[in-house]
């Protein structure tokens, strides 16, 4: 089995993988709180984009079209989720600045479609800046949860497995989007290897938002 084999095993996994958050969302979506109640909405969405970039992919379609405002999407939905549940919790600066950060990274979607790589091209600048977004959002998190251990209690527990999973995610993005063009043009062999990477942390990912649901229905 070549190289190729393995990725394309890899990132048919990770495509599948968001069926399983997305399906526990929607049977627990009466037993989770409204901020949750959005990851679902976004898990959703995301799986039906998922498997229509794949279907376009095998039928020779281009598909590079929708991964900007899928960015946009994920960046708002996430964000979304952040800002809500600060807001439950009566958070007020870390409301504002979640809200300052997303605000931030979609302008910096928008300027890069329309002055940088557009929207027919793979959007590495715009991914890179979500990502950096949702990696600051993840950190102040952990460091609010420092500052107040009442975050850390038994009921938000959820928060705290789903802020893994995005640190953990993005973060990996972060290396892989920064390196795919650089190794694209200097070492193409080494290419689906970084890919990979990404594969691995999507999994991870959904598997730890599964986790979350799961908790968030149980309280």
């Amino acid at each position: 089995m070549g190289n190729l084999d393995y990725f394309q095993i890899f990132a048919l996994s990770s495509t599948l993988s968001i069926i399983i958050p997305a399906i526990v969302g929607l049977l627990m979506l009466r037993r989770v709180e409204n901020y949750w109640k959005l990851l679902v909405g976004f898990l959703v969405v995301a799986t039906i984009v998922d498997f229509s970039a794949a279907a376009m992919a095998l039928k020779g379609k281009p598909n590079l079209w929708l991964l900007l405002p899928y960015t946009f999407l994920e960046a708002t939905a996430l964000g979304g989720v952040y800002w809500w549940f600060y807001y439950s919790r009566e958070k007020m600066f870390e409301m504002k600045l979640v809200l300052g950060i997303v605000v931030a990274v979609l302008i910096g979607l928008i300027v890069d479609a329309i002055f940088g790589q557009g929207l027919n091209s793979f959007n590495s600048l715009s991914r890179t800046f979500e990502a950096l977004g949702m990696i600051i959002l993840s950190l102040i998190y952990f460091f609010s949860s420092f500052q107040d251990l009442s975050l850390l209690k038994e009921e938000n527990i959820p928060m705290l497995w789903f802020n893994s999973g995005v640190l953990l995610y993005f973060a990996t993005n972060v290396f892989v989007f920064l390196l795919s063009d650089y190794i694209l043009s200097t070492q193409p062999e080494l290419h689906i290897g970084i890919w990979a990477f990404h594969s691995v942390a999507n999994i991870l990912f959904n598997l730890l938002t599964t986790v979350t649901i799961w908790f968030a229905s149980r309280q």
